[in-house]
């Protein structure tokens, strides 16, 4: 039930967001972040679009997978479903890419962000310390880098299952989940740090509260189907969210 609880806390904070940013006036540097967010997923979709069909022949070109390919072809809806569930691996996994290399090149901006609105949820102000600036930043990067390695390593194991015949849908769906917990995690992480946490501590509370994550990132994930508009807005608004989020989960926090 708790995770139930939290992912519903992360899922409501979006609204609020909303309606924090209009409220204290974090417009700009919204923006800012929405034309940074489009700039990178127009590269990067055109890469991943012009790569995905030579991704795929490539792998369906190896002597295994031809040897399996052999095989499904006596059963044609064997086939086909996993070649939908390579697909939707494949895509699955550039996105997850995609998104820490945003993660990495946004993290100033993440930062502010989530500086910002813990100043409006708390009433407070934060003092200009650029030395902690950098350091939040060079946190966020290295977290994201982090997260990376770690979802890799995972995604590779259930990109690997999408060769089994319906169990590759199954993993399609449970790498969506992890590049949502990861994602959260990245947003949340700006809240540990400003609260001395260290990363070990960090992974602790935010493993503990894992439906904040997941929910945070799914609503960043389910924006990918609202071309570039939803992409460009919800990212930001994501960074807001969780600040949100976090604070009515730990309110003893600052």
């Amino acid at each position: 039930m708790s995770l139930l609880s939290d992912f519903m806390i992360s899922i409501r904070s979006y609204s609020e967001a909303i309606s924090l940013i209009r409220a204290h006036k974090m417009g700009r540097i919204f923006f800012f972040s929405c034309f940074l967010y489009l700039f990178l997923i127009i590269i990067s979709s055109s890469i991943m679009w012009y790569g995905l069909d030579y991704f795929i022949e490539s792998l369906l070109s190896l002597s295994y997978i031809k040897s399996l390919s052999q095989w499904l072809s006596k059963y044609p809806w064997l086939l086909t479903i996993t070649k939908i569930a390579l697909y939707l691996s494949s895509i699955f996994y550039f996105i997850s890419i995609f998104k820490y290399l945003f993660l990495a090149i946004a993290s100033p901006l993440y930062a502010y962000l989530s500086e910002k609105t813990s100043e409006a949820v708390n009433n407070t102000s934060y003092p200009l310390n650029v030395a902690q600036l950098i350091k939040d930043i060079g946190r966020g990067v290295i977290i994201s880098l982090k997260n990376m390695a770690k979802q890799f390593f995972l995604t590779m194991l259930l990109f690997i299952l999408s060769f089994i015949p319906i169990v590759g849908l199954v993993s399609s769906f449970l790498i969506i989940i992890l590049d949502c917990y990861y994602y959260g995690f990245s947003m949340l992480d700006y809240n540990c740090e400003r609260n001395k946490m260290d990363v070990k501590q960090s992974s602790q509370l935010i493993s503990s509260q894992k439906g904040l994550a997941i929910g945070n990132g799914l609503v960043m994930y389910l924006s990918l189907f609202i071309p570039f508009i939803g992409v460009m807005f919800i990212a930001p608004l994501s960074a807001v969210a969780a600040s949100i989020a976090f604070y009515k989960k730990n309110p003893q926090t600052v």
